[in-house]
């Protein structure tokens, strides 16, 4: 029987549960977690969290997938091209020597160079525009249609969104039996 290393999505914040909810069921299971310090009104305090939200990793045959998905809060496999996605062990591996390491971890929001993004805090937040690469950096690029000129700044990727192209949120718009 061939197992594959598979990706669980959960409930917001049920990461923990999930988990040991597949311990219980002796399936084996992986948590990737990181050491964050949470600030309050009256104190500081230092929380292990999940490193990726709503994910839990799976180590499981395609038998018994659906023993995985009784387990309260998951919702469903991450799949691809309608599979459940097999992530190579290697990879699991490598998050675990990281981990383990004891390296600052900070998880990053996946985005491409050509993606469509929206600022969504600081004083640009609402801005829409796309994410470039110039002289081997990160930069958001803003286009001025009415001038026909556009200009690029630095900018960190958690202050973004990853949002459709305009045309295609028109057409979702247009198509949407609400309108």
């Amino acid at each position: 029987m061939k197992y594959d290393w598979n990706v669980v999505y959960t409930y917001p914040n049920c990461e923990q549960k999930v988990f040991d909810g597949l311990l219980e069921k002796n399936i084996n299971a992986y948590l990737p977690c990181h050491t964050v310090i949470r600030q309050w009104s009256d104190r500081k305090k230092r929380m292990n969290v999940p490193l990726f939200a709503n994910y839990v990793f799976v180590y499981v045959s395609q038998m018994e997938r659906y023993h995985v998905l009784s387990v309260p809060g998951i919702t469903r496999f991450i799949c691809f091209d309608g599979r459940p996605a097999p992530i190579p062990e290697k990879q699991i591996n490598v998050i675990r020597m990281i981990l383990d390491g004891n390296f600052d971890v900070t998880p990053e929001p996946f985005y491409s160079v050509g993606d469509n993004v929206k600022v969504i805090r600081g004083p640009l937040a609402g801005l829409e525009g796309m994410l470039i690469q110039k002289k081997g950096a990160q930069r958001f690029y803003i286009r001025f249609n009415s001038i026909e000129q556009a200009m690029s700044i630095d900018i960190q990727t958690n202050l973004l969104e990853k949002i459709q192209p305009q045309k295609e949120r028109q057409a979702d718009i247009l198509s949407h039996p609400g309108v």
